[in-house]
């Protein structure tokens, strides 16, 4: 992906906001936990790839492992992130898999490692889109 405002980038973008609004679509129809996450391993790898995509928009470097990348930010990306929706889309999603935990008041169980690696990478691009407002 390219650098600036350009219609693949944005393009991009649109595709991964509606894959997360899908994936939240499918994962909210289910009430149990454990039904939550087997749906985030069956129909999670096109939003996990594009959590990571959107990682590298936010933090470019060399790094295979877009939660190794850290640092300064490419603002104008980063910006698109949020304006475009995608982040608060990710927010949605997360939100939705957590529900179950915020009504019982339960521990959250050990994960599977799937779900545990889309929250990891959720976790960090939710970081990377927010830096600037943090520091």
């Amino acid at each position: 992906l390219g650098d600036g405002h350009d219609t693949a980038v944005i393009s991009h973008l649109r595709d991964f906001r509606m894959q997360f609004a899908e994936l939240t679509e499918i994962v909210q129809s289910y009430e149990n936990a454990s039904d939550k996450w087997t749906q985030l391993q069956v129909f999670g790898e096109p939003a996990r790839v594009g959590l990571g995509v959107c990682i590298r928009l936010c933090v470019p470097g060399d790094a295979q492992d877009p939660l190794a990348l850290d640092g300064e930010v490419h603002e104008e990306k980063q910006h698109l992130i949020r304006e475009m929706g995608v982040l608060d889309a990710v927010v949605r999603l997360v939100a939705c898999i957590a529900a179950p935990f915020e009504t019982s008041g339960s521990a959250v169980p050990e994960l599977p490692e799937e779900p545990e690696q889309f929250l990891g990478l959720a976790y960090w691009l939710i970081k990377q889109a927010c830096k600037d407002q943090m520091d």
